[in-house]
């Protein structure tokens, strides 16, 4: 992980935690003592109790002791939330505050937990941390790792169910207990102490605890937790309803005008049908879709949906007041010309992301990692939201919410080094985090030594679009990605911009609606590619001066990386180091759409872009053989197969292995340029550790295939 900073207790109070108004309270010579009478009835001399044991003494200490006044603790070890993906079991003690603990007894509520402790039985095994080595703290024995991937695998589904900064936690091991403090950029996670012998400082957080606000303790309160009984929630469930007036997605389907007289559809037990393209076709066949009954469209509904509950009021707090204004509800307008329309998939989206009472539903798409930039997408439905006085944001728009801020670990972790006072440790913010596992990171923070500070930001953008998974044929893959590459150019040539991060994840696929002539009100879907994330983008110079790389990291997505541009580290990318990133991504998406001779694509798959080989010299880590191989000789042949693309069983996919062939062509030439200037300058060529590039552009002392290419 890398992402661990270990300090002592005292430590901890001085720098980590923060001042609160009220102060923490001052813990009782009582209620240490009794504290550690409850504790060593369950470790009484010769006792070695289970976790269970464990467990269960501690929620009564803290629901019968107050130890944390104001929250209740539960123990969910045993059974998940109903409606979590994840089944995910919290193996531990966790804190509500009382209206918000979980009516079942003994199953987790993952968006209000507000900290979680976890247990172990005790022993060096089980630790995941070793205190022994402050500058390397995370212990690699395969239990220990284990026990640090189960803290993460919990900390992440908070993270996941709730918006936040930050996370405290316990760890607890036999009579040992730390203190965690997680975020984005890491964790700090003090050295174990005695609680049972000395339980005064686990008190004494628990006091700390107790005063901290929602703010102090990580949660994000510039998001709102919906209550099933507020307008927005019931509004929420009214748009996610099917819809007659909903379009087909599809690639160049023909949809009717609408009939604009009706009064509101009832909604159809069933969606019309979506026509869809086989995988074995190289042409795009259009078809049509004619649509009986009203339009009416979303904003209509919404106005119909607000006025029948506007009648109900909110419940009140304790001053008799509604606990949320909503009014900004019946302020919505019709679009020009009265009807909105919307995609299929949109409202799909939209009705598949609320099964979770958010203000935009559950994520479309989010990060698989604790730490990073933990972006998450939603599709949201936002009536009237003022975004930096550009007007309106339409019903349905897509919401990005990347890296909560402050990173306090990233703050303490980088002062780590020479640490002499961490009172001064909050955390600037600085820049943007390179992705990890949905992006941009190729290199782990723990191999540069670098632990990045992050600031939060959300983004709204107007058009829902479509992963490139929905793409029905080789012509529909090739166009895109060539709409993606012409974006790309246009921003290079007319702009001196480069994207630097040219993956899969980043490619989007946008239906619109064009007009068919001769056929007044009837529209086409038209299909357009995207090169979308331009968060990394970077302007270059094209005087001539030497351009020079700013981060120790790569950047970009490793999968999809130039070969050169790993070899050349720290050389910044290029544009064909870009264009090469275009051809892995159309090979990652034709392998695993387009019908193919490779008999285990999910072999392929790994082994081509997961997979690395150790790098010689400074280079920590080089792109994988077969990956080298390819692109090097300019051959699509690995593991003694030529790879071909097919339309069916029989007919060979010419096209797009033709395509293939011709673009293997251009980066063989690239490599045998570099080779040569290489060895015109003295210099040896970059390849795994103990190889180097031989007279073939293969990498010597491996066994690769060779072959020309056809």
């Amino acid at each position: 992980m890398g992402h661990t900073v270990l300090v002592g207790l005292e430590d901890f109070v001085r720098g980590v935690q923060v001042a609160t108004d009220p102060a923490p309270r001052t813990v009782s010579d009582s209620e240490a003592g009794a504290m550690r009478f409850a504790l060593q009835s369950v470790f009484k001399k010769g006792a070695s109790p289970s976790e269970d044991q464990i467990a269960e003494s501690f929620v009564n200490a803290v629901n019968e002791y107050s130890m944390c006044r104001g929250y209740v603790a539960g123990l969910s070890r045993y059974r998940y939330q109903k409606n979590d993906s994840s089944r995910a079991k919290v193996d531990a003690v966790t804190l509500y505050r009382p209206s918000d603990a979980p009516r079942r007894k003994g199953v987790p509520d993952w968006a209000h937990i507000l900290l979680y402790i976890e247990f172990k039985k005790g022993g060096t095994e089980l630790d995941p941390f070793d205190d022994d080595d402050s500058d390397n703290p995370e212990a690699s024995a395969d239990r220990r790792t284990a026990a640090r991937a189960q803290l993460i695998a919990y900390t992440h589904n908070v993270f996941l169910y709730q918006y936040r900064d930050a996370l405290y936690s316990l760890f607890v091991n036999g009579r040992e207990f730390r203190i965690l403090r997680w975020d984005r950029s890491g964790v700090i996670a003090t050295k174990k102490h005695d609680y049972v012998k000395d339980p005064r400082p686990l008190l004494e957080f628990f006091a700390y605890f107790e005063v901290l606000s929602d703010v102090q303790q990580g949660i994000d309160c510039t998001a709102t937790l919906l209550a099933p009984t507020s307008k927005a929630y019931k509004l929420m469930d009214d748009f996610a309803r099917a819809n007659t007036s909903d379009m087909p997605h599809a690639d160049k389907t023909e949809i009717s005008p609408l009939d604009t007289t009706s009064s509101p559809p009832t909604p159809p037990a069933s969606p019309p049908p979506v026509p869809s393209e086989d995988l074995s076709t190289t042409a795009d066949t259009p078809s049509a879709v004619a649509y009986q009954g009203s339009a009416f469209g979303t904003r209509q509904r919404t106005k119909q949906a607000t006025q029948m509950r506007s009648d109900t009021p909110a419940p009140a707090d304790d001053s008799g007041q509604p606990e949320d204004d909503e009014d900004y509800l019946d302020e919505t307008e019709d679009p020009e010309g009265g009807v909105e329309r919307v995609f299929q998939y949109v409202r799909d989206k939209f009705r598949a992301s609320i099964d979770r009472p958010f203000l935009v539903g559950k994520p479309i798409f989010f990060s698989t990692s604790m730490f990073g930039r933990g972006t998450r997408g939603y599709v949201a439905l936002d009536e009237l939201a003022e975004v930096e006085g550009d007007g309106e944001v339409p019903a349905t728009s897509i919401l990005s919410d990347a890296t909560p801020s402050p990173t306090r670990a990233s703050s303490v972790i980088g002062q780590k080094r020479a640490y002499e006072d961490m009172a001064d440790s909050t955390a600037d913010a600085g820049t943007h985090a390179l992705r990890e596992d949905e992006g941009s990171v190729t290199e782990s923070e723990s191999e540069s030594g670098v632990f990045r500070h992050h600031r939060h930001y959300r983004v709204v953008v107007l058009d829902v679009c479509l992963p490139f998974t929905e793409i029905a044929s080789s012509t529909q893959l090739v166009r895109l990605i060539y709409q993606c590459i012409y974006t790309h150019s246009l921003a290079y040539e007319h702009c001196d911009v480069l994207h630097r991060d040219v993956s899969a994840g980043n490619v989007i696929i946008r239906p619109q609606l064009t007009e068919i002539q001769g056929r007044p009100g009837w529209t086409k879907v038209a299909w357009t590619g995207i090169l979308t994330d331009w968060e990394l983008a970077k302007v270059v110079p094209k005087d001539g001066s030497k351009q020079t790389a700013k981060q120790p990291e790569r950047t970009g997505t490793w999968q999809f990386m130039s070969v050169a541009y790993v070899q050349d580290h720290p050389a910044p990318v290029t544009v064909a180091d870009e264009l090469e990133s275009f051809f892995h991504v159309t090979l990652f998406y034709a392998v695993r759409l387009i019908r193919t001779n490779i008999p285990n694509v999910e072999a392929f798959v790994v082994n081509y872009f997961d997979s690395y080989s150790p790098g010689a010299g400074r280079l920590g880590r080089v792109c994988s053989d077969t990956k080298t191989h390819i692109i090097t000789t300019g051959s699509l042949f690995a593991h003694s197969l030529d790879i071909r693309f097919y339309l069916d069983k029989k007919r060979e996919n010419k096209k797009l292995n033709e395509l293939l062939g011709r673009w293997l062509e251009l980066f063989r030439a690239r490599y045998a340029v570099r080779k040569w200037e290489r060895q015109s300058s003295g210099e040896q060529e970059s390849g795994p550790a103990g190889t180097s590039l031989g007279s073939n552009g293969l990498i010597d002392g491996l066994l690769l295939p060779t072959r020309e290419p056809t």
